[in-house]
């Protein structure tokens, strides 16, 4: 059975994401150890190519070399997670990403405390610690995670829009644009409303991109000519004039 973690936004918002599973982590390490394995073996190739331009060159100069060429290796995951959203090209393909456990995006500082207690949860007997502390944890944490305050969530579960109550604010003189939001309901539209609140960061744009394709999926809308943000709020609206009407 999947595990869950609940994660209670700044804007009180209640975001349910399922764990990633130690399955999916060891694929995407797998994955991100192969990239990384042709990089070293085209550096390599490269130095066989040039060897003889090598056995005559400066021996500090060499070293700079080979300590530029060695860099991408050493901070391949901290590069990636800060630069492309909690995400790795391994995790990318896993549908894996680093989030915050307090529903905020992960900042510099959070996946360079990842990254660098990947020698007591990797370098250090192989994986192991890593393996333990995540199956033991209960947010599937290993102590980098722990350290940086984040875990890693599956992208592969669908949105469910939760009960709770709806205001029925809107606009005089209204003109609605998608009839078709009447085929949602109450508890719909407030969590809708919820979230568009706390959309500031990457992990809460991911879930409004889900929430746009489940509205667009119950209502039958096909095209929407709008970003995803101003999509939802279209949706409100709408969806609140007719309410009204129909109440009126």
């Amino acid at each position: 059975m999947a595990q869950h973690v609940f994660i209670d936004t700044a804007q009180n918002v209640k975001l349910t994401y399922e764990l990633s599973g130690l399955g999916s982590r060891i694929i995407a390490y797998i994955i991100d150890m192969i990239i990384k394995g042709a990089y070293i073996a085209l550096i390599s190739f490269l130095l066989v190519l040039i060897s003889d331009g090598i056995m005559n060159m400066d021996e500090t100069v060499l070293v700079i070399i080979l300590f530029f060429a060695a860099l991408p290796v050493v901070f391949y995951s901290f590069l990636f997670e800060t630069f492309y959203q909690g995400q790795t090209p391994g995790k990318k393909a896993a549908k894996i990403r680093v989030v915050k456990l307090d529903g905020s995006a992960p900042g510099i500082g959070n996946y360079f405390m990842r990254w660098i207690f990947r020698i007591v949860d990797i370098q250090l007997f192989s994986g192991l610690v890593a393996i333990i502390t995540i199956a033991s944890s209960k947010n599937g944490q290993h102590v980098g995670d722990m350290a940086a305050g984040t875990t890693v969530i599956s992208l592969n579960r669908d949105i469910r829009l939760e009960d709770i109550k709806l205001s029925k604010a809107y606009e005089e003189g209204y003109v609605p644009t998608y009839p078709e939001v009447m085929k949602l309901s109450d508890k719909d539209m407030e969590i809708i409303r919820q979230l568009t609140r706390g959309a500031s960061t990457s992990q809460n744009e991911y879930v409004l991109k889900q929430v746009v394709e489940k509205v667009m999926e119950i209502t039958g809308i096909t095209t929407i000519h709008q970003t995803e943000m101003d999509f939802l709020h279209t949706v409100m609206n709408d969806y609140n004039y007719y309410a009204n009407t129909y109440d009126n």
